[in-house]
């Protein structure tokens, strides 16, 4: 049976990784939730202003976001509950 995510996560140790001055890199893959018809969702066009948003944001901590690519998920459930999240 897998474990929670959280129970799964490790705790990182290696001495270069507590070194403040050490570059951390994170891909970063955008799934976009839309109604089933394929309407609504986010604009991906507009994924390099929240790349780059990010980016300003934890650079100065020496933390890097890359833009890996994103997806569509067509399920208006999905994009209802979203879009219904106080």
């Amino acid at each position: 049976m897998p474990q929670p995510f959280a129970q799964q996560q490790k705790i990182i140790s290696h001495p270069e990784f507590l070194d403040p001055s050490f570059p951390i890199c994170v891909d970063v893959f955008y799934h976009i939730v839309r109604k089933t018809n394929g309407t609504g969702g986010f604009d991906p066009n507009s994924l390099d202003i929240v790349t780059t948003t990010l980016n300003q944001a934890f650079n100065p901590h020496n933390f890097f976001i890359n833009e890996s690519g994103f997806d569509f998920i067509d399920n208006t459930g999905h994009y209802e509950y979203i879009n219904n999240i106080p």
